[in-house]
């Protein structure tokens, strides 16, 4: 699935990844970033926890936001 995004822009537009740089995972999600969109990968303090993924949330939704409101 993830295998081919870069050539194919449309099918990871609107995937982000979002992982605590404590959590146990972040070396496979470093290796999983260089697939998405430029941005789509988020690295924020904490480990595996809701709190992460939530703060994470918050970040693409306003991002996504401005750049609806963008002229």
């Amino acid at each position: 699935m993830v295998h081919g995004w870069p050539q194919r822009a449309d099918a990871a537009a609107s995937v982000w990844l979002v992982c605590g740089t404590e959590d146990r995972f972040i070396s496979a999600a470093q290796l999983m970033a260089p697939q998405l969109p430029s941005g789509h990968f988020l690295a924020l303090p904490g480990g595996h926890a809701w709190t992460v993924w939530s703060a994470g949330a918050r970040t693409v939704f306003a991002q996504q936001v401005a750049a609806l409101e963008r002229p």
